[in-house]
Parts: C-alpha cells; sequence; structure tokens
C-alpha cells in the first residue's frame, strides 16, 4: 500500500511495531518525472477523493471536484519547484522542502501480533482517518494469510470495536 506522507506519521506513531519508512533521496526522480508529465500526478501524490466527510470533532465539510482539482494544481507546482531545484543541484533532501504533504511514499511495518492488534484497535475505529483506516483493513487481509485463526478471533472480538484503544 503506497501511502502518503500524512498517513505513515499516524502509523509511525505507535511506537510499539517497527518501521522502514522509503528515503526520497532514491525515489526523488519520480517526482521530477510527474514535474515532466511523464507519470500521472496521482502516481506520485495522493488525493482523497470528493465527498462528504466528518472529521474526529464532528465538523462536516464537503471536498468537491473544483477543490480536489485546485490540490491537484498545488502540488504539480509543487512538483514541478522540487524538479527545478533538482535540475539546478540542489540536494533531495533540500528540495522536498516545497513538496506538498500528500506524496506518496512507500513504508513497511513489522510487530508482534499483540502490538499490530493495538495499532489496528486505534485504526479501525470509525473516526479514524478515512486514508488511514483503509490501510488497517489491509493489514487485517494481510494477517488473515499469516495467522488466519487468531486474525479471525480479532475481527469477532476486537476489530471495529475499539475496546482497548482510546
Amino acid at each position: 500500500f503506497p501511502s502518503h506522507d500524512n498517513v505513515v506519521s499516524q502509523i509511525t506513531r505507535h511506537q510499539d511495531s517497527g518501521f522502514l519508512v522509503q528515503s526520497m533521496r532514491y525515489t526523488g526522480q519520480r517526482i521530477v518525472d510527474c514535474a515532466d508529465e511523464k507519470i500521472p500526478i496521482e502516481e506520485v501524490f495522493y488525493f482523497r477523493p470528493p465527498g462528504l466527510y466528518t472529521d474526529r470533532g464532528g465538523k462536516k465539510y464537503e471536498y468537491t471536484e473544483d477543490v480536489r482539482e485546485l490540490d491537484i494544481q498545488t502540488s504539480l507546482v509543487s512538483a514541478k519547484r522540487y524538479s527545478t531545484k533538482v535540475k539546478s543541484g540542489f540536494s533531495e533532501e533540500h528540495s522536498r522542502d516545497f513538496l506538498t504533504y500528500n506524496f506518496r511514499q512507500d513504508f513497511d511495518l513489522s510487530g508482534d501480533l499483540q502490538a499490530i492488534w493495538h495499532l489496528l484497535d486505534q485504526r479501525t475505529k470509525a473516526d479514524s482517518q478515512i486514508e488511514v483506516r483503509t490501510l488497517a483493513w489491509m493489514m487485517l487481509n494481510c494477517l488473515k494469510e499469516w495467522s488466519p485463526e487468531l486474525t479471525q478471533w480479532y475481527l469477532d472480538n476486537r476489530a471495529d470495536k475499539a475496546r482497548l484503544a482510546p
């Protein structure tokens, strides 16, 4: 699940697991390629689907197609700025300071079942951000392959209930 930086930040808050986050130093060419229109922007940046949303505090808002298009253009401008800096000799680390926060990033997570279940207790909750919730359910599907009986117990007794997490 190539996720964007905001989801990576939410998952890595859990310090009872191990994480490997992709370095932009080795993958910055995809941003340059996006700026040069060699690859589609949505392969490099994540944009939430238009729709009606509610945040954890109960605030409701509509993310319209017009707002989404403006967000796409903003990310494209940031990719072009990044590309200009990299092509003129700036390091990737310095150039990425100007990227929007929604760039896609690969990461790995490791931990024992207890640590992963705790993370899932927090991230399968109905009021979790839609993207991190999607990732949590994808993780559960992977766990079904690795430990089908224990995962079924988790699904029956703990998933989506937030009993052990604030």
